[in-house]
């Protein structure tokens, strides 16, 4: 018994915390918190299937897709039902992009070609 005893007092990481009591105790919070976080993760894992929890309705989901056109064709642009109502015929929806005239008054010609590149 008093070898066994000894050995354990004679092991590195006994003599360290007796050295360093505020970094044993820090030691033991991180290692029980690593253990934790562990533990979950390894009930939850890390891998969720969000997709299956979405539900999609079976006809005209997807009102910018065109059913008379090819399955591979990407030539459509964004439609939407007004105001949510799918008993309404989708409209096309305004270009994301919008360009508006300014007008110029009082600046020289060669300003406005330099600037307009």
């Amino acid at each position: 018994m008093a070898t066994i005893l000894r050995s354990i007092m004679s092991n590195r990481y006994v003599r360290w915390t007796k050295e360093y009591p505020e970094l044993f105790i820090t030691w033991c919070v991180m290692t029980y918190t690593f253990g934790v976080a562990g533990y979950m993760l390894g009930q939850r894992g890390l891998l969720t299937e969000h997709d299956k929890q979405v539900r999609i309705p079976r006809d005209n989901a997807h009102p910018w897709e065109d059913p008379n056109q090819d399955q591979g064709s990407l030539l459509y642009s964004y439609k939407y039902f007004p105001r949510g109502d799918r008993s309404k015929e989708p409209k096309k929806s305004p270009a994301p992009i919008q360009y508006s005239t300014v007008t110029t008054k009082g600046i020289p010609q060669e300003l406005i070609e330099r600037f307009s590149k």
